[in-house]
């Protein structure tokens, strides 16, 4: 039977959980991404950009919350027509160290950072995605 310690469901002991397990995965995570999703990720992130309307501010500043090895970060900051940045948000640092070598001449901003609590002050962006983030967040309210 299962340890009901094992997996906190809110708060900080969570937010420590994940945090720690995607410290730990960071060098695997891209692979198993694709694998475990039989590459259908790639169309999400796809898919979410064009949803995005960042179209209508292609020269801003947009956000991605849980933002990982930037992925979905890079989905907008590769558009031809997109001339503004991206700011990369995510609370495990080894996922953002991993993705860095990705980012080369691409306008993407790491912040490490909670979703929770960013640092970021109200109307900073023109808009913002998040991947598979949401389903680790401590508190979804």
């Amino acid at each position: 039977m299962p340890d009901p310690q094992a997996k906190p469901s809110r708060g900080a002991d969570r937010e420590q959980q994940v945090q720690t397990i995607f410290s730990e995965i960071a060098p695997r995570y891209d692979l198993l991404n694709h694998v475990l999703s039989a590459n259908i990720d790639r169309a999400w992130r796809r898919k979410a950009v064009d949803r995005l309307g960042w179209e209508k501010h292609d020269d801003g500043v947009f956000l991605d919350a849980c933002a990982g090895t930037y992925d979905l970060s890079l989905e907008l900051a590769r558009r031809p027509e997109f001339t503004g940045r991206v700011v990369a948000s995510d609370f495990a640092q080894p996922m953002l160290v991993v993705g860095q070598k990705k980012l080369d001449g691409v306008p993407v901003v790491p912040v490490c950072g909670d979703t929770l609590r960013l640092p970021f002050p109200d109307h900073t962006f023109h808009g913002a995605t998040v991947g598979f983030g949401v389903r680790n967040l401590s508190d979804l309210d």
